[in-house]
Parts: structure tokens; C-alpha cells; sequence
């Protein structure tokens, strides 16, 4: 056995508030101030409802609350601090602790009032993207100097770009996904024999009729048993035997289909005739009025 104990190094968080050891310090973060207390300050660590409390020497037993949800990390966590503090004498004791604490306060900053009810707003690219979707429809018409129904045609590009657009770029995205699994079973699959060896009766959600729910058996190329269950029909019987294909390296791509090659190019031709357009198109509704309104 290793004579050196490996230790967790257990950090404590609640909201904008975290607690850690470091180096013989217990380092307390807190939304406008920093406390490093030493271990040689703290009388005991102990475990109470809803986080830890560190109790400091000296005769006042003043006390720092660390709030935390995870009940095995804060027992892990005063038990760490617990062990790093040296055996004390009388003296050391009853030495005040509070004066051996290094406490920084820092200065309250106006801004941080409203960005801190602000963030709520902007804390997703897609709430980001749908205020400058909204704002654009306040900005064009301000910036662009046309006649009434040029302006309201550029409006209505801006109204239909950006959805478009992201319908597209959704499209391609999961087009391309799907492409992922027939790519990997056409060029790296490799085709095996498996064996119906267990067939399972299941009843449908609704409970109107069941089905068969079987498993296939097969060895891969590593001598490793693997399986497959899908639903079979009704005549399937045990020891049937079908065609799967599987990639070596991606445990959950089994399958029983055989023409991917055709569903590799129908998939590109989706892609390449109709997704790739649309973004296209929404691209270009929604570039076009921000370089018109950006060169009249």
C-alpha cells in the first residue's frame, strides 16, 4: 500500500459563493469579498444542516457558514480541513483567530446591478439571436432613408431572412447527422451471422394488441458476444438466422439494413438540392437588408 493517501481536493459552491483549501488556507469566495482563513485559525470544522461551519479560535468563537447541497462533499470537505489543522496547544487556543484572517472587500461597481438582471436575457445564443432579430426590425426602418413601400420590403426580407435562415442551417445540421450512421455501416461496417436467441412477448403502449420483441445473438471480430434486439414477426422462431452489420468501434451502430449506399446518396441528394438552398436563400434575405441599410 502507497504511503501517500490520495485526497480529494473537495470545493464547495452555492450560487456565487465557494469554499476550498489551498496550501493550509481556506479560501472563501463570496460575491464582494475574498477571506483566506489558515488552518491554524480554525478551532474545528464540523458538519451542519445545509453546508459546513468553521469555527475559529479564541475566546469570541466567531464562525464563517459554507453552504452546500452535496452532503458527502461537505463531510469530505471538513474532514480535509479537520485533518490539515496542527495539533494545538492552550495558548494557540485561545489565540483570536478572527486577527489571523485576511479578509478583501471589493468595491461595489454600478454596473453590476443591472447586468446582473439583464443576464437572465442573454444567457442563451438563442435568446441573444431573437433581441437582435427583434431590434433589427426597430433599426432598418431608421436607418434607411427610402420610400414607404421600399422600406416596408426590406422589413419584410428581415422578417423572413432570419427564420429562413436558421430553418436552413437546422436542416443542413441534421441532414449531415443522419448521414453520420449509413456512412460509418457502408465504409467501416463489417457483416456478421447472428441467431434469434430469445423471443419476448411485449404489449403495445396503448395496450390494444402486442408484438415480439427478440434478441440476436453474434460473435465480433474481437471474439467478444454482442447483441441485437428489435422487433420480429410473428413466425420468427428461436434459432433464425439474419444478416447484421456493425462497426467495430461504435458499440451502439448494429443494424440489419444492407443498402446504405442508396441511402448515403438519397440523403446528399436532400442536402445538396434542398437544405443547402434554403440556407443559402436565408443567408442572403438576411445579409441583403443589412448591407442596403448599412450603404444608403
Amino acid at each position: 500500500m502507497s504511503g501517500t493517501e490520495l485526497l480529494p481536493e473537495v470545493v464547495l459552491r452555492a450560487g456565487r459563493s465557494s469554499a476550498r483549501l489551498v496550501d493550509g488556507t481556506v479560501v472563501i469566495e463570496r460575491r464582494r469579498a475574498t477571506h483566506r482563513i489558515p488552518v491554524a485559525a480554525v478551532e474545528r470544522a464540523e458538519v451542519v444542516s445545509g453546508g459546513a461551519r468553521l469555527v475559529l479560535t479564541g475566546a469570541q468563537g466567531a464562525e464563517y457558514r459554507l453552504r452546500c447541497r452535496n452532503a458527502r462533499a461537505v463531510a469530505a470537505f471538513v474532514a480535509s480541513v479537520n485533518r490539515a489543522r496542527p495539533v494545538a496547544d492552550r495558548a494557540e487556543r485561545d489565540r483570536d483567530g478572527v486577527a489571523l484572517v485576511e479578509s478583501t472587500v471589493r468595491p461595489r461597481r454600478w454596473w453590476v446591478v443591472p447586468i446582473r438582471f439583464l443576464r437572465p436575457l442573454v444567457d442563451a445564443w438563442w435568446k441573444v439571436a431573437a433581441w437582435l432579430y427583434a431590434l433589427g426590425f426597430v433599426v432598418l426602418p431608421v436607418l434607411v432613408d427610402l420610400r414607404p413601400t421600399e422600406s416596408f420590403a426590406l422589413v419584410m426580407l428581415w422578417g423572413f431572412g432570419p427564420p429562413v435562415l436558421a430553418a436552413g442551417v437546422a436542416w443542413v445540421v441534421h441532414g449531415v447527422g443522419r448521414l453520420r450512421a449509413p456512412w460509418l455501416y457502408q465504409f467501416r461496417g463489417v457483416r456478421v451471422m447472428a441467431r434469434l436467441d430469445r423471443l419476448r412477448e411485449q404489449p403495445y403502449a396503448d395496450g390494444d394488441g402486442s408484438y415480439l420483441q427478440g434478441k440476436y445473438a453474434f460473435v465480433d471480430l474481437d471474439g467478444r458476444p454482442r447483441s441485437l434486439e428489435r422487433i420480429v414477426s410473428k413466425s420468427a422462431r428461436i434459432g433464425d438466422r439474419i444478416e447484421l452489420c456493425y462497426v467495430p468501434d461504435q458499440t451502439r451502430l448494429v443494424d440489419t439494413g444492407t443498402r446504405y449506399g442508396a441511402e448515403i446518396a438519397g440523403r446528399s441528394a436532400v442536402l445538396v438540392l434542398f437544405a443547402l438552398p434554403t440556407a443559402l436563400v436565408g443567408a442572403a434575405m438576411t445579409i441583403g437588408p443589412i448591407v442596403i441599410a448599412l450603404s444608403v
